[in-house]
């Protein structure tokens, strides 16, 4: 059974992520804002648990539920 579910807001653990905000951080030398933050639209357990999780941006992407982890609540 899934821990997360639809309306968490999370954040993912994406190397290609990560790196882009390294690459932004080095071009203009300030902190990017997060590109690895949105919440969970559906859940997916078909033997592999995914969460679709729609980005603050706008844009959705799969991943894995090793790769998602629930935001504190501020």
């Amino acid at each position: 059974m899934s821990l997360l579910k639809p309306g968490d807001r999370v954040a993912v653990d994406d190397v290609g992520l990560a790196e882009l905000r390294r690459i932004m951080r080095q071009a203009t030398g300030e902190e990017p804002p997060p590109n690895n933050e949105g919440v969970i639209d559906e859940v997916w357990d078909d033997g592999d648990l995914m969460y679709l999780i729609n980005f603050d941006d706008g844009v959705g992407a799969p991943y894995p539920a090793g790769e998602v982890r629930l935001l504190d609540s501020e």
